[in-house]
């Protein structure tokens, strides 16, 4: 959903926001929240046994609409810096947090299995479901937005060389990052890209 960056200036790019980006991500938003409010009409319609299902859907089809409002809000307000499509998207962040919540107490399974930060049998350093917990990518999209950071690792919660070489050397990816460091003062922290949050991060 994020064809340009979040926080991209688009006052000094070739981007035409205003008659490209910005219908497509409104049509996206009319899209999902039409679709949002015809599964709520079928609400009636569903019987005892199917309730359980019909919500989870309907949830993931609320969390589509919400991502959609987000997005659509952060690049209303990189562009033309209005506070309340700021506030639109963090209330979009909020309650979108209030969903996750709920469906976590009716996961099919050990939340702490797959939904938690620690350490586990894959490159990373948190459960698959821990960034949707977290609604990880939201915030740091709502960060990015805010802060307009020019580091790419902004809020970095992995380690490139563990992620892309199976635990590799973490040597080789410091040095090309020193080396483009040394090009591009204040481009890149190599810190921040090779050492992710050991414990786990609260934005």
């Amino acid at each position: 959903m994020e064809m340009y960056p979040i926080g991209w200036d688009f006052h000094r790019s070739r981007i035409n926001y205003p008659s490209h980006l910005r219908p497509l991500l409104a049509q996206m938003e009319k899209d999902f929240g039409n679709q949002l409010e015809k599964m709520k009409r079928l609400a009636a319609q569903i019987p005892p046994e199917g309730k359980e299902i019909f919500d989870e859907f309907l949830d993931g089809q609320t969390m589509n609409y919400l991502r959609a409002q987000e997005v659509a809000a952060l690049y209303r307000y990189t562009y033309g810096k209005n506070s309340a499509d700021l506030e639109m998207a963090k209330k979009s962040v909020q309650y979108g947090l209030g969903i996750t919540a709920k469906r976590q107490k009716l996961y099919r399974g050990v939340p702490s299995l797959f939904s938690e930060w620690g350490i586990n049998p894959t490159s990373y350093r948190y459960g698959y479901l821990w960034t949707v917990k977290s609604l990880y990518y939201w915030v740091r999209d709502l960060n990015k937005a805010i802060s307009r950071p020019v580091n790419p690792c902004f809020m970095n919660i992995i380690n490139p060389g563990d992620t892309a070489l199976a635990g590799g050397s973490k040597n080789s990816w410091y040095l090309r990052l020193l080396k483009l460091a040394r090009v591009f003062p204040g481009l890149v922290s190599p810190m921040e890209c090779l050492n992710p949050p050991l414990e786990e991060p609260h934005f």
